[in-house]
């Protein structure tokens, strides 16, 4: 019996190629130049503020002081950043890197069943991204009440994201190593 991650991963490497990366590339550009930035203009306070979602963890007392700074109109934008376009966006970002990495794997032939799986750590990332988005959320949507495990919450995950992010990153910049300049076996 194959396990729903073997089922993905298997997946992944009998579909990963170019043309699949080529079609996720659009969409990663489409999320962080043009929605992010437009749902910024649109809702957010005004002066540019560095989402709590980009730190690299905060301690509730930042996360507090940071949403009170951002006012009624920017909390309320925010809130709905994260529930339309930050809901999603993890799901971009992580299958586009599991598709770099799964034709990495792809051109290494290997039939190493740790290799196969390797191509997964990019929905950790995901994973925990959504976890913080939902201690944001929880965190905007009591304002002005303090929910300090809402915030411990959304800034472990986020720190586990972030470095779940970095290993995705090196190892798909492997898998683009492999892909530009090693021949399939």
């Amino acid at each position: 019996m194959t396990s729903i991650p073997q089922k993905l991963s298997g997946y992944l490497l009998a579909n990963a190629g170019i043309k699949q990366i080529l079609v996720m590339v659009p969409l990663q550009v489409a999320f962080f130049f043009f929605l992010f930035p437009f749902l910024a203009d649109r809702f957010g306070p005004g002066d540019f503020m560095q989402p709590l979602d980009l730190m690299f963890g905060f301690t509730a007392c930042e996360a507090f002081s940071h949403l009170q700074q951002l006012g009624d109109q920017g909390r309320k934008g925010y809130l709905i950043t994260l529930v339309f376009a930050d809901t999603l966006y993890p799901l971009v970002y992580s299958t586009l890197l599991a598709l770099i990495i799964s034709a990495g794997i792809k051109r290494m032939n290997t039939s190493k069943p740790n290799w196969k799986v390797i191509n997964l750590i990019p929905y950790f990332a995901a994973y925990f991204d959504l976890l913080e988005n939902a201690g944001i959320m929880a965190m905007l949507i009591s304002f002005p009440d303090k929910t300090s495990l809402a915030a411990w919450l959304a800034s472990v995950a986020g720190m586990l994201k972030w470095s779940f992010v970095a290993i995705s990153v090196l190892v798909a910049a492997g898998g683009i190593v492999r892909l530009l300049f090693f021949n399939k076996k």
